[in-house]
């Protein structure tokens, strides 16, 4: 059967072929379909090497679409009723595109659906730009959990590690703290590093601490003695 077969062609058909799109028109009476030059394109087909089916259009959608394409082209078959699909098509090279197909029927003198006319939107490129910049995100986040739980850890072992001093040498925090970055200055290391050492091996600089704030002992007072003179 020619590739360019008249009975399927409508007007429609005519102007979305002028727009260089992926068009199929199914003739439902006579079973002739109808391909634009776009859409053996789309297929990686040639005219001459081919005749145009709904058949054939199926064995080019991706396997796990197939079943979904065929239930709603029956179905627009019966009631006429227009949808819009994306699918995967595998091209003849095995190239997988994805397309958006908007399919109507177009009524016949008993209203009954005489044609179906499906117009291809090729958004393979679309999909790609989204596909990779949501994995940019995906990576984008999971980057920032992994510094903000790094940040989270070191803030714990440097917690820890002034806690351990303060106990250590009975001071307060604040110089607890201050101690800690001072070990880090004599040593050249990170403070997360000496704090990490001395949490795990008690090893620390050899810095002297802050003395205590504690208060100190006040005099003590002896109980007078019986008969004292002192008032």
């Amino acid at each position: 059967m020619p590739a360019n077969h008249t009975s399927a062609p409508r007007l429609e058909v005519t102007i979305a072929a002028d727009l260089a799109l992926p068009v199929q028109a199914w003739d439902l009476a006579s079973d002739v379909v109808w391909w634009s030059a776009a859409m053996y394109e789309l297929l990686g087909r040639q005219p001459q090497e081919c005749t145009p089916s709904v058949a054939l259009l199926f064995e080019h959608l991706h396997a796990e679409d197939r079943e979904r394409a065929e239930r709603a082209f029956e179905r627009i078959r019966r009631d006429g009723r227009p949808f819009v699909f994306e699918h995967r098509l595998v091209t003849q090279s095995q190239e997988v595109r994805t397309v958006i197909l908007v399919v109507d029927a177009q009524p016949g003198a008993t209203g009954r659906p005489e044609t179906v006319v499906a117009t291809g939107v090729d958004v393979s490129e679309a999909r790609r730009i989204h596909h990779a910049a949501a994995d940019e995100t995906v990576s984008g986040l999971q980057a920032e959990l992994h510094r903000l739980n790094a940040q989270a850890e070191t803030r714990d072992v440097i917690s820890h590690a002034t806690g351990l001093l303060m106990e250590r040498y009975k001071i307060p925090a604040d110089e607890a703290a201050a101690l800690l970055r001072k070990g880090s200055q004599i040593a050249a290391r990170k403070l997360y590093d000496v704090a990490s050492e001395l949490l795990f091996s008690g090893t620390f600089p050899d810095v002297v601490p802050v003395k205590s704030r504690a208060p100190k002992p006040g005099p003590s007072s002896k109980p007078r003695q019986h008969g004292s003179t002192h008032p």
